[in-house]
């Protein structure tokens, strides 16, 4: 399956939003390195708690 033909399927929204919530179940805390989770951290203010900027 071709990457390309998977955009825009809110795949890797659901996988951040996976990756903010077992963070914040554990008491973790992410290094945001990857420039899309970085961009979506700055949509989700929530995420403030879990987000190390």
């Amino acid at each position: 399956m071709c990457l390309a033909s998977m955009r825009g399927q809110g795949i890797a929204v659901a996988l951040v939003e996976r990756l903010v919530a077992d963070a914040r179940e554990r008491g973790q805390r992410i290094v945001p390195l990857c420039p899309f989770v970085r961009s979506q951290a700055l949509r989700h203010p929530d995420w403030v708690g879990v987000i190390q900027k």
